[in-house]
């Protein structure tokens, strides 16, 4: 096989580019880049020191996001060569291409041939970020269940959207599109077990002390823009920093505005949505993610990644490319971070910019109700078969 040949099969681009993030890591140490994990790292010390999360220690994730790094606790400590965070990094790198595997079978059963490469030019820039973040478990969880799906396998899509909702919380909306889509058991189910969750939960006090904050996260549409307002009028930036992430103090404005801004954005992916086999699923299921991510007050920079799956499996390729850039733009603020400068602020509101732009995009790219349209909407992409699972 020629070397060039090898370097375009995408598990090698995945491993390349986890490489680059880990050697980017080692070399410059002290990027927000890698920085959660060492949080991870404490909270499994004290869980393996006999203390129990959400009671005896404040943890801000949800219950099955503790399976990644439990894993990494699990692989390192009888290892003297690898440290918490390369074993968690290694155990990422997996988890990536454990998506990249998923999305090469979904692929072809929504009329995506190359769906591994797509997502690869959509999401590749996270992966230094990606790797020191338990947010690609989560994606990997939701990637199954659309494989359960597409396949008729319900006890992995039943399995595989919950677990994504106890990891993260996100996919909860992907049972909007299987309301719509006529699986309302499903959906009752999924929304469901995500209340009783979260009534636990809210029960706890290291889970409330965890989500306790003032203002709106400083990467949100209206924290980015506060924060470059205030920076150019010479203005206190009003940061607090509250469970890794930094915060804008701001009266609740800001916090409507997003709430506002994401639901105009998933009651018109709602309103538009029409049955028209999996890629109109597809288009809702994302554009109900594009949604939550926008409406949340924190919008850290790994949420990105929680939507190319679908970009990777329903736009046209400039769409693909553009959101490669929008990562590209997010990794790149993370590895220059600088908040209090007015320059770093403005990148930010660029980049929130084009995720706007994105979601506007995606909307215009509603399928139509039976047949696929030529080159120029949907392209090479085609429509698949129609649900069943």
């Amino acid at each position: 096989m020629p070397q060039t040949a090898l370097f375009r099969r995408w598990p090698v681009q995945i491993i390349l580019l986890c490489l680059f993030g880990v050697t980017l890591q080692a070399v410059y140490p002290d990027t927000v880049v890698g920085s959660d994990v060492f949080i991870y790292e404490e909270r499994m010390t004290a869980l393996f020191a006999g203390q129990l999360p959400y009671i005896d220690f404040s943890f801000e994730q949800l219950p099955l996001s503790i399976a990644p790094m439990v894993a990494a606790r699990l692989v390192s400590a009888p290892l003297e060569a690898v440290n918490y965070s390369g074993a968690f990094a290694l155990l990422s790198t997996l988890t990536l291409l454990g998506i990249g595997a998923v999305l090469h079978r979904v692929g072809p059963e929504v009329g995506v041939d190359d769906a591994p490469r797509r997502w690869l030019i959509a999401a590749g820039a996270l992966f230094p970020l990606l790797l020191y973040r338990v947010d690609a478990f989560s994606v990997l969880l939701v990637v199954l269940g659309l494989w359960g799906l597409v396949s008729g396998g319900r006890r992995l899509a039943t399995g595989g959207l919950i677990a994504g909702v106890a990891a993260k919380g996100w996919p909860v909306v992907i049972a909007a599109a299987e309301w719509l889509s006529g699986r309302r058991r499903r959906a009752v189910v999924i929304g469901t077990f995500t209340v009783a969750l979260t009534g636990l939960l809210l029960l706890t006090p290291g889970f409330r002390e965890g989500r306790a904050f003032t203002g709106v996260h400083l990467e949100t549409v209206s924290g980015s823009v506060t924060l470059l307002a205030r920076l150019v009028l010479g203005r206190e930036h009003g940061f607090v920093g509250t469970a890794g992430a930094y915060y804008v103090e701001v009266s609740w404005w800001a916090a409507v505005f997003n709430l506002i801004l994401g639901s105009a954005f998933g009651l018109a992916f709602v309103t538009r949505f029409q049955r028209s086999g999996w890629q109109g699923y597809m288009w809702l299921a994302g554009g109900m993610t594009f949604a939550i991510m926008l409406a949340s007050p924190l919008l850290s920079a790994q949420f990105m990644v929680w939507i190319t799956p679908f970009v990777a499996l329903l736009a046209p390729q400039h769409l693909v490319r553009m959101m490669g850039y929008i990562s590209l733009v997010t990794i790149t603020l993370l590895i220059f971070w600088q908040p209090p400068s007015a320059l770093w602020a403005l990148g930010l509101v660029i980049r929130n910019a084009m995720l706007l732009g994105l979601g506007v995009e995606l909307l215009r790219l509603r399928p139509p109700a039976r047949t696929a349209v030529a080159l120029g909407g949907w392209s090479k992409i085609g429509y698949g078969r129609r649900p069943s699972a």
